[in-house]
């Protein structure tokens, strides 16, 4: 009984993996190909809400959740969703206007380095131990070698330093809402949560579309086929089965294994990019990859292995 019940936990959390790796690593060139004919910030608006209609439907139609948020609920999410969403899913859309999905992939999977030193400089953690300071600086190294290549080629590569400015502040709006929802939880179940995040990061979208005129211009008739279906792909592996895989590994697998996908990540979204968005495998990019990648294991090493999530 008990082996059957393990056996049947590994081939989930197998399951859960794989479906994290994929969806995470091909998100950035789902949006690539979605911008080929949508405006961005649409894009953005009509992912979070599809993404979000979906959160909410299983929390209350098929979960029977019958709670609703409170203001103090309202506050988190709300907080919660314009650094995580808002900022980080709205710039790194509009990043990829100017930069290759790969570039962005590496660039975004430096998370966890800035995790680590923004929750020491202003979130009270502790001070990072010798290996851990000693992977930042690899990370650090991975992310200036992006950069300097990506400046380099401005103006050359339809102004790739803005991609990579724009990606800066998606990193930046991701980790400090990451950092704010650590000791920040609400008394909603994880789904009607992210539901409502979802829904309110859409209406910000809409406003900002408004705002700059982005539906005066569009036509749904002009979306193509490609962008469609990518832009399919995106909410259902990027939002919605993605994110369910990964809270299902952060609440029963060991905590390295569930933030593995970090540094996975990157590698897969660059692979992805050469193989079928016809990117260029520059050696600046994999060097960076390469460093960031290290220097994010080094930073899951350090923080318990093997502690289990939650539950």
């Amino acid at each position: 009984m008990f082996n059957a019940v393990k056996d049947k936990r590994n081939a989930l959390t197998l399951i859960c993996l794989i479906t994290t790796y994929v969806s995470f690593g091909l998100v950035y060139l789902m949006i690539s190909f979605s911008l080929e004919t949508f405006p961005p910030v649409i894009l953005s608006c009509m992912r979070y809400f599809a993404a979000g209609v979906c959160f909410l439907f299983w929390a209350y139609a098929v979960r029977k959740e019958r709670r609703l948020p409170s203001t103090g609920d309202w506050r988190i999410m709300l907080t919660v969703a314009s650094g995580m969403m808002v900022v980080k899913g709205g710039f790194l859309i509009y990043s990829e206007v100017y930069t290759p999905s790969g570039i962005v992939a590496v660039m975004l999977g430096s998370t966890p380095m800035w995790m680590v030193v923004f929750g020491w400089l202003f979130f009270h953690d502790k001070k990072p131990a010798p290996i851990t300071a000693a992977g930042l600086l690899i990370g650090f190294a991975g992310v200036v070698i992006i950069t300097v290549s990506a400046v380099m080629q401005d103006g050359r590569d339809d102004h790739m330093a803005r991609g990579v400015l724009l990606t800066g502040i998606a990193v930046l709006g991701g980790t400090l809402g990451s950092l704010y929802s650590k000791n920040k939880k609400t008394g909603l179940g994880t789904a009607a949560s992210f539901g409502y995040q979802m829904i309110f990061a859409s209406a910000v979208f809409l406003a900002a579309a408004l705002l700059l005129g982005e539906p005066y211009s569009f036509s749904f008739a002009e979306v193509s086929a490609k962008s469609w279906l990518s832009f399919a792909a995106l909410v259902l592996l990027g939002s919605i089965l993605g994110f369910s895989a990964y809270l299902w590994l952060l609440y029963n697998a060991p905590s390295g294994v569930s933030t593995s996908y970090t540094y996975v990540e990157p590698i897969l979204a660059v692979a992805a990019g050469v193989l079928f968005g016809g990117e260029k495998l520059t050696f600046s990019l994999v060097a960076g990859c390469v460093f960031i990648a290290i220097s994010v294991f080094i930073i899951i090493i350090r923080r318990d292995l093997w502690r289990r999530g939650p539950f």
